[in-house]
C-alpha cells in the first residue's frame, strides 16, 4: 500500500482511514522550546524523519499527502461537559462533591463553591457519570457527549444520606479544679475520707434550686441563720446550745473573723461557688484555717474562678 502519514492527537490516539495492513513507525517530531508548527516547518521535519527511516521522501505522490496533514488534528472533534451538582429537585450546591467520568476517555473533577464542575477535550461517546459526597448517597447517570465543540449540559441531583461511622467512646473524669483548686480537690478528698467536715461541691449546688448561700446552710443542723441572714454555729459537743460567729475564708484569704456578724450572702452566690467547706470544731479544721479565733468553726468558700 503506498505510504501515509498522520498525527496523534492529544490522547495519543491516531487512526488511518482505510481497513488494511499497515507496516507502522512511530517518531516524535522535535520542535525548538517556542516555536509555531507551520505546514512548512511540519513538511520540513516531516521529510527529515522520513529521510532518517530510509522512505524515499522525493516522490511526488507522497508530498500531496504531507501537505494534506501537515497539522495536528483539529479540536473541532472534541466536546466539552459543564456540569452543577445539586442537593434534590430544588437544593443548594453541593461544593466537594468528586465527579468521575468513565468512558471513550476517563476524567475526575471535583465541585467548586457553585457546585459545577467542567471537563474539556472529550472525544464524543456515551460516558457514565458517577458523584460521591460524604453526606449523600452516591449516583450514576449516563450522559452522551456530542463532539464538534458543542457543550453537553448536566445537572445532577444528590439525595442526604446518614453514614454509618465506627463507634466513638468517651473517657469523662471527674471534674477536678484547675490552679488553685487542684490541691483544694485533693484536700477536700482526704477530709471527706476521713468524715471531717461537711463538703457542698458543684455537682450538688447544680441540683438545688436556689441562689443563696445561707439557704444550703440551714440544712445542717448545727447551723443557723436568722431572718437576717446572719449565719452562727453551735459549737461542737456543747450542751447548753452555745452558738458563735464562724471564720470565713473566699478563695484562701480570711474575709471574716469570729467576732464579725456574718451574712454568707453578702459575699458569694451559689452560681459563684464550686466548693464550701464547713467545720463546726477545732479538731475539724484543717491546719490552713486554724487559728485562735476559728475555735468555734470555719465557713470556706471557693469561687469558681478558684482565686
Amino acid at each position: 500500500m503506498p505510504g501515509s502519514f498522520n498525527w496523534t492527537r492529544p490522547s495519543g490516539i491516531f487512526t488511518f482511514p482505510r481497513r488494511s495492513v499497515y507496516s507502522l513507525e512511530a517518531v516524535r517530531i522535535p520542535f525548538p522550546k517556542g516555536s509555531v508548527m507551520t505546514p512548512s516547518t511540519a513538511l520540513r521535519s516531516v521529510a527529515t524523519v522520513l529521510a532518517i527511516l530510509g522512505v524515499v521522501c522525493a516522490a511526488p505522490a507522497l508530498v500531496p499527502a504531507l501537505a494534506a496533514q501537515d497539522r495536528p488534528p483539529e479540536t473541532e472533534e472534541f466536546g466539552r461537559l459543564l456540569g452543577l451538582v445539586r442537593e434534590g429537585e430544588t437544593g443548594p450546591a453541593v461544593p466537594g462533591a468528586r465527579v468521575t467520568l468513565r468512558g471513550p476517555e476517563e476524567r475526575s473533577a471535583v465541585t467548586g463553591e457553585s457546585g459545577e464542575f467542567r471537563m474539556e477535550l472529550l472525544p464524543p461517546g456515551l460516558y457514565r457519570v458517577e458523584v460521591e459526597h460524604l453526606a449523600y448517597r452516591p449516583i450514576e447517570v449516563e450522559v452522551e457527549v456530542a463532539g464538534g465543540e458543542q457543550t453537553t449540559r448536566v445537572e445532577l441531583r444528590l439525595m442526604r444520606d446518614a453514614i454509618a461511622i465506627d463507634p466513638v467512646t468517651v473517657e469523662v473524669e471527674a471534674r477536678r479544679g484547675t490552679g488553685p483548686l487542684v490541691g483544694v480537690y485533693d484536700r477536700v478528698a482526704r477530709q471527706q475520707a476521713l468524715g471531717l467536715g461537711r463538703i457542698f461541691t458543684r455537682d450538688e449546688f447544680e441540683q438545688r434550686a436556689t441562689s443563696r448561700v445561707s439557704s444550703l446552710l440551714q440544712t445542717m443542723p448545727s447551723v443557723r441563720v436568722n431572718s437576717s441572714g446572719n449565719v452562727t454555729l453551735r459549737a461542737r459537743g456543747s450542751v447548753s446550745q452555745r452558738t458563735c460567729n464562724p471564720e470565713v475564708w473566699l478563695d484562701g484569704f480570711r474575709v471574716a473573723r469570729s467576732d464579725d456578724a456574718v451574712n454568707i450572702d453578702d459575699f458569694v452566690t451559689v452560681s459563684q461557688l464550686e466548693i464550701m467547706e464547713v467545720y463546726t470544731g477545732p479538731s475539724q479544721i484543717p491546719f490552713e484555717f486554724l487559728s485562735s479565733d476559728s475555735m468555734c468553726g470555719v465557713i470556706v468558700l471557693w469561687t469558681r474562678r478558684g482565686g
